[in-house]
């Protein structure tokens, strides 16, 4: 097996990711089933209030995050990531509006701001990304160190622990005992429901066999429009039924804004 190392795999991806051509907001995949997911994701960042904040996302990817928070209006908003060709796929997405945005190259470790420097920080699909405990863990205590307000964590998690190569489920109490020491009350848990969609995304790569297709690559005509036929199946199973695994938002509070 190939050991995963994050700056060198997300680099490879982002890779990927322009060699699709055409503007390409979305990190990993681009398939039927994470287009829907994303409107999911979309629908829950528009309830939250950016305006006239400072605003971090750590693992901003090639910036289609950013473009749609800056639309609402903050005082400052950063993006920063670990990889420098994501950095670089988002300056080409972002040109229109790159005066407004910064973009920082990050070891993944630590984070260049001051202390309680940004009212809000986010991740989204990052965090199950760190498969090295230490490198997890320094990382959401920098997140702490630097947010004033509020951390909203977008993670796919799981009832216990489950990991791959590239990535490691875990369950929200997970995540809040990390916050918790750091004095971050857990105010929210929100599970976006898409689990009988994802469900069928995985058997229909199952079936074709793309089990080893890279992360970023073009999914197969005939596998796209398995997921297309399937998806007006399985949406309302997702609606109908609550599990409480897969894409959740955490919504974190500091207890001390002094």
């Amino acid at each position: 097996m190939v050991e995963y190392h994050p700056r060198t795999y997300w680099t490879q991806v982002a890779e990927r990711i322009q060699a699709r051509g055409a503007r390409n907001i979305v990190a990993g995949d681009d398939t039927p089933f994470f287009r829907y997911q994303r409107a999911r994701f979309l629908q829950e960042l528009a309830q939250i209030d950016f305006q006239g904040k400072s605003v971090l996302e750590v693992g901003c990817g090639p910036g289609g995050n950013l473009e749609v928070i800056h639309a609402t209006n903050p005082t400052r908003l950063v993006g920063c990531d670990i990889s420098w060709k994501m950095i670089g796929l988002a300056a080409q997405n972002l040109q229109p509006i790159l005066a407004d945005v910064e973009l920082v190259l990050t070891d993944g470790v630590t984070l260049p701001f001051k202390q309680k420097s940004m009212d809000i920080v986010y991740t989204v699909t990052v965090l199950q990304h760190n498969t090295d405990e230490d490198m997890l863990v320094g990382l959401m205590r920098e997140i702490c160190k630097v947010a004033r307000d509020k951390v909203l964590l977008f993670e796919e998690t799981s009832v216990k622990i489950k990991s791959g190569r590239s990535w490691v489920l875990r369950p929200v109490g997970y995540y809040q005992a990390i916050m918790e020491e750091r004095e971050f009350k857990l105010t929210e848990v929100k599970y976006l429901n898409v689990f009988f969609s994802h469900l069928a995304s995985v058997g229909i790569s199952r079936l074709m066999g793309l089990r080893d297709r890279q992360e970023g690559e073009p999914l197969p005509a005939l596998a796209v429009a398995g997921q297309r036929a399937c998806l007006p199946l399985t949406r309302p199973l997702d609606r109908l039924f609550t599990k409480r695994i897969g894409l959740t938002k955490m919504s974190f509070e500091r207890e001390d804004r002094r």
